[in-house]
C-alpha cells in the first residue's frame, strides 16, 4: 500500500505525481519513503512499482513540502490531490492529511510555491 501526491495545473484534467518529469513540482523535504511493492502470489496496487509513502507510521507525524514551478503553475488553476493505493494483503485504519496549506515565498532565484 501506499499514497503518492499529485498536482494538476489544468483545474483537474491531466495530473502529474510530485518529482514526476514535466510536473513543474519537487519535493523540498518529506518525499517518498520507498517504492509499492507487490507481494509475490497476491494482486498488486495499483501503484505497484511506483514512488510513494508507504508503510505503518502509527502515529508518526512527517512534514511534507513541495515546491511549485511558477513557470508552469503561475496563473493555473492549481488542483492537488493525494492518491492512495492498496493491494490484497491485509487491512488498517487508512490515511490521514492534516493542515495542508499553500504558501509563497521568494528564494534567491525567483518565486516559488510550497505546498505544507
Amino acid at each position: 500500500d501506499g499514497c503518492v501526491l499529485e498536482v494538476s495545473a489544468d483545474g483537474g484534467s491531466t495530473w502529474k505525481q510530485i518529482g514526476e518529469s514535466g510536473s513543474g513540482a519537487s519535493f523540498v523535504r518529506g518525499g517518498y519513503t520507498t517504492v509499492i511493492a507487490t507481494p509475490p502470489g497476491k494482486k498488486g496496487a495499483e501503484l505497484a512499482g511506483q514512488s510513494a509513502w508507504t508503510g505503518n507510521g502509527g502515529d508518526a507525524f512527517a512534514e511534507v513540502a513541495v515546491a511549485l514551478d511558477p513557470a508552469v503553475y503561475a496563473g493555473a488553476a492549481l488542483r492537488v490531490r493525494w492518491r492512495l493505493s492498496t493491494d490484497a494483503t491485509g487491512a488498517s485504519a487508512g490515511w490521514w492529511v492534516d493542515t495542508f496549506g499553500v504558501h509563497a515565498f521568494t528564494p534567491a532565484r525567483g518565486t516559488a510555491v510550497l505546498l505544507r
